[in-house]
């Protein structure tokens, strides 16, 4: 997962090609807020660059299913709250400190498509033993 510096679109999206990226005004592994990452899905069989198909399976997660991010030597878990499909012209992600620790997925439906977003939402349980 990358930590970009900007919210530019064409900065955003030419970090997009080489991995997930953590939106910059979210909240960093270990700290209290909403963190969230967004990547790519394609379903397209032309697509070579597989960093277009990280998300492809967002749609399968399951509600009470454990997500991991790693960093710093750490794992830490979250357990998925929800999974939806929503309009991207009305979601909203809520990135504030005050609700503990979240993750936040998300993609667009299909490759190009900026009408609709794959939102996943998980709750931080703990660190891995």
């Amino acid at each position: 997962i990358l930590n970009t510096q900007s919210r530019h679109a064409e900065v955003l999206d030419e970090a997009l090609q080489k991995a997930p990226v953590r939106y910059m005004d979210s909240a960093k592994l270990g700290e209290d807020g909403n963190i969230l990452v967004f990547a790519h899905s394609s379903h397209l069989p032309v697509v070579h660059n597989q960093m277009f198909k990280v998300f492809n399976r967002l749609p399968e997660l399951k509600v009470g299913a454990t997500i991991t991010l790693s960093g710093d030597g750490e794992e830490y878990l979250y357990t998925v709250t929800s999974v939806r499909k929503t309009d991207a012209s009305e979601e909203i992600i809520d990135l504030s400190k005050d609700k503990g620790r979240r993750l936040t997925l998300s993609t667009c439906d299909n490759f190009g498509a900026k009408t609709s977003r794959w939102v996943v939402e998980a709750e931080y349980v703990g660190k891995s033993q």
